[in-house]
C-alpha cells in the first residue's frame, strides 16, 4: 500500500506504510486513516452500483414473470366451459364459482375447484355439469319436482348443501335440492305465470356458493291458455303433455281432468264427440283415420 504526500517543493513522494512506520514520523497515522477512508468510500460506491444493477436485473426478471403469469391467467379465463378449461395445454383449473382460472387457491372463494392431481393419470377431464341440451318443461300452477340430470365427477359436491335457484318472470325462488347418483331433484314447488308460456332458467347453488356456467333453460306453460279446441290441443308439442278433457272442454293435463263424464284425449286418440282410443293402431292406420276424420268434418252439412 502506497501513501502520497506533497513536500515543501510540491513534489509527490511515494512512501510505503512500512517505511512510514519505520521512520517514526507522525504523518504515517494520517496517511493510513486517509487510505482506509478512501477504501470505505470505494466499497460503498461499489456496493451501491452492485445494488442498482441487481435491482434492475431482478425487476426485468419479475416483470417478465408477472407478464407471463398475467397472460396465462388471461388465457385461462377465456374458457367458458369446464371441459375446455381442463383440456387446456397450460395449467388451468376449473372453479365451480368463478370459472376457469390459473390461481384456484387464490381466487376460488369456497375452494371448490377440480384439482389436476386427482385425475392426472386419466385422459378424460372430469367436470360436474348439468347434462341437458334441451330446455325442461314445467307446467304452471301444479306442484311438481324439477328433475335435472347431472354428470357428477367431483365427489366433494355430495357433502355440500345444494339449492335450486329458479328464475321466472322477475321472480326468484330457492328450493332445496336432493342429489342422487346422476340426478338432482329440486323440491316440489308451484310456479305461477300470467301468460300461456314463460321462459326462465334454473341454476344450482353448491354449499352457498354461486356456481359458474350451469344454467339450464326452463319453459313454464299453461295448457288451458294454449289451445281452445281439441285439434289445437293435440297439435301442441308433445313435451307439453297437454290433452283435451271432454268433461271440462279444456286443454289441460291428465291429472287436472276429472274424467267422470268424458275421457282425456291425447295425441293417441281422435278428437270427436264419439271418443275412440286408437293407441293400439300403427302409424299408417292412424294417418288414414285422421285423414278420413278431417275430410268428414269438412263435408258435414250444417
Amino acid at each position: 500500500m502506497v501513501c502520497y504526500k506533497a513536500d515543501s517543493d510540491h513534489r509527490l513522494l511515494a512512501l510505503t506504510i512500512h517505511e512510514l512506520i519505520a521512520s517514526k514520523k507522525p504523518i504515517w497515522y494520517k496517511c493510513i486513516i486517509e487510505l482506509l477512508h478512501q477504501q470505505r468510500t470505494m466499497l460503498r460506491l461499489f456496493k451501491l452500483v452492485w445494488i442498482f444493477f441487481t435491482h434492475v436485473k431482478l425487476t426485468k426478471q419479475y416483470d417478465t414473470q408477472l407478464s407471463r403469469l398475467d397472460s396465462i391467467q388471461h388465457y385461462c379465463t377465456s374458457f367458458s366451459s369446464c371441459q375446455d378449461c381442463k383440456g387446456a395445454d397450460l395449467h388451468c383449473e376449473w372453479c365451480h364459482e368463478i370459472g376457469c382460472t390459473h390461481y384456484p387457491s387464490l381466487y376460488c372463494p369456497q375452494k371448490m375447484f377440480l384439482d389436476n392431481v386427482w385425475h392426472k393419470n386419466s385422459e378424460e377431464r372430469y367436470c360436474t355439469e348439468i347434462v341437458s341440451s334441451d330446455p325442461i318443461f314445467v307446467p304452471a300452477n301444479i306442484r311438481r319436482f324439477i328433475k335435472l340430470n347431472l354428470k357428477i365427477d367431483d365427489l366433494t359436491l355430495y357433502k355440500r348443501h345444494i339449492m335450486c335457484e329458479i328464475h321466472i318472470e322477475q321472480t326468484v325462488l330457492r328450493v332445496k335440492g336432493s342429489m342422487g347418483e346422476s340426478t338432482l331433484y329440486c323440491d316440489m314447488t308451484i310456479l305461477r305465470i300470467m301468460r300461456n308460456v314463460a321462459l326462465g332458467y334454473v341454476r344450482l347453488l353448491w354449499g352457498g356458493a354461486e356456481p359458474f356456467s350451469n344454467m339450464i333453460l326452463m319453459v313454464v306453460y299453461r295448457c288451458e291458455l294454449m289451445a281452445n279446441k281439441c285439434m289445437e290441443c293435440q297439435a301442441l308439442d308433445k313435451r307439453f303433455n297437454c290433452g283435451w278433457c271432454e268433461e271440462t272442454s279444456q286443454c289441460i293435463l291428465l291429472e287436472e281432468c276429472p274424467r267422470q263424464a268424458g275421457p282425456w284425449i291425447d295425441k293417441k286418440s281422435l278428437c270427436s264427440k264419439y271418443y275412440r282410443d286408437v293407441s293400439y293402431l300403427n302409424k299408417k292406420d292412424m294417418r288414414r283415420i285422421i285423414r278420413y276424420s278431417t275430410w268428414k268434418s269438412h263435408n258435414i252439412n250444417p
